[in-house]
């Protein structure tokens, strides 16, 4: 019995250190991937590289199995941060008006921003009267002479018996230079309404019988959005050369092997016209596909008017491949040029500790577990501007001829729970045995 007990032990110790010597006394024959990092270090300095596309697509989604060495062999703690930078601040332009004339009773105010300028999103009429209310269809472009319509609205004061005024546009952000503003007394309605009807809690602060009068505007301001965050800093990666395919309802099918993460997909289409549903599937195996995202995507141009929608935001983690499904409903086959994927760009950093000393990162073993070290704790995107950076430049990915794949963590978890459920089988049957016997033994010291 003491014999089998000391065999069980024997096991449970063995299956205990399986589960880490994956990971013990790692180097670089360890890993199928490597590339050296150059650049000026100096000793306790905070250093960082950029991990491009071609290297999210050999490592894990969660970087398990991404490492760092020095030229000793050492392993060095490190971090990977989502690259992004601290939210500007909003900003106000003064826009030149360069035209006004009045048609049909409707004023048209012609103005420009700035030649440098951010994009705006409101546009903020500055105007001393009272009492009134006007409607605003507003106008942006690019050149002065060709205009599409970003908000249609209706600006008023009621000063004189309520507190309620409005003479802020807004609409969504746009980079255009130039905007047309068309005031009107009805509002884009038929007939002029001058009544203003408004309920508070029960109160009525109807304003009846107001008067009609041109709006005197003294200045027309646009103001970029407010940030409240941090904006990310993305990479991207073009695929031109696309095979696509046509199932059985006469959809558009097409299959990216990518093995990026993605933030946006961005598709660059020839037709003049469009509006497509499009669905998008996942799948690390090529079966099981998970649906990721299903939206439209939409272009129409007519005299100088373009409405354009060819970018869904989608969030996603690593994903080997990429199934987009675009419904033609018997529409001809959109000439689809190339596919755009977006994602978060992933910057390393790490402490450096000698001059002159060279770092080599290493991934590829997907046996591995994701590291924890201590320096997550300290550097993050909050602190990143406390410290003065040290950016290298990653050199070439090489193939290291001496690595030997190993059991990958997926199948060696598998060996590992049977291996643990055949322990737990054997200490059940040998406690059972135990208490078999001690109950024999138990009945035979009583006697009859």
């Amino acid at each position: 019995m003491k014999r089998v007990l000391s065999i069980l032990a024997v096991i449970i110790l063995l299956s205990a250190v399986s589960g880490t010597s994956a990971q013990a006394s790692l180097g670089q024959p360890d890993f199928p991937y490597c590339a050296d990092l150059s650049g000026a270090v100096r000793p306790g300095g905070l250093a960082g590289v950029t991990l491009a596309g071609d290297v999210l697509e050999q490592c894990t989604p969660g970087f398990d199995d991404l490492r760092l060495f020095d030229s000793h062999s050492r392993e060095i703690p490190f971090v990977v941060l989502e690259n992004s930078r601290p939210a500007e601040p909003q900003e106000e332009y003064a826009l030149e008006m360069t035209d006004y004339h009045e048609t049909a009773g409707k004023a048209v105010i012609i103005a420009q921003l700035p030649e440098t300028h951010r994009s705006v999103s409101v546009i903020e009429i500055n105007t001393p009267d009272r009492d009134f209310k006007k409607g605003i269809l507003l106008e942006s472009g690019r050149d002065g002479r060709t205009w599409r319509v970003v908000s249609r609205d209706v600006l008023y004061d009621f000063s004189s018996r309520v507190n309620l005024r409005k003479t802020r546009i807004e609409f969504p952000k746009t980079a255009d230079r130039y905007f047309r503003l068309t005031v009107s007394d009805d509002g884009g309605k038929a007939q002029p309404d001058r009544n203003m009807r408004l309920s508070y809690q029960g109160l009525d602060f109807s304003v009846e019988g107001m008067t009609e009068k041109k709006l005197s505007i003294k200045g027309v301001h646009g103001l970029t959005a407010p940030q409240r965050e941090r904006i990310p800093v993305y990479d991207s990666r073009t695929f031109r050369d696309l095979k696509t395919e046509t199932d059985k309802d006469g959809n558009t099918v097409i299959v990216l092997d990518a093995s990026l993460p993605v933030e946006r997909i961005a598709f660059d289409i020839a037709d003049a016209y469009y509006s497509r549903s499009v669905t998008i599937s996942t799948s690390d195996t090529g079966k099981n596909e998970r649906v990721l995202f299903r939206g439209a995507i939409h272009k129409f141009v007519l005299d100088g008017q373009k409405e354009e929608q060819t970018a869904l935001d989608v969030r996603s983690r690593k994903s080997r491949t990429y199934r987009i499904v675009i419904e033609n409903r018997k529409n001809p086959p959109l000439a689809i040029r190339g596919i755009t994927l977006s994602w978060v760009e992933q910057n390393l950093y790490f402490i450096t500790e000698q001059p002159g000393e060279v770092y080599t990162i290493c991934f590829g073993n997907e046996s591995l577990s994701r590291p924890e070290y201590d320096i997550a704790r300290f550097i993050s995107n909050r602190t990143l501007t406390e410290h003065q950076l040290l950016q290298l430049r990653r050199g070439d990915i090489r193939v290291n001829s001496a690595y030997v794949p190993v059991t990958p963590k997926a199948a060696r978890d598998r060996i590992e729970k049977t291996v643990l459920i055949v322990v737990v089988l054997l200490v059940v049957a040998l406690l059972a045995i135990w208490i078999f016997r001690l109950m024999k033994k138990l009945d035979h010291e009583k006697g009859p």
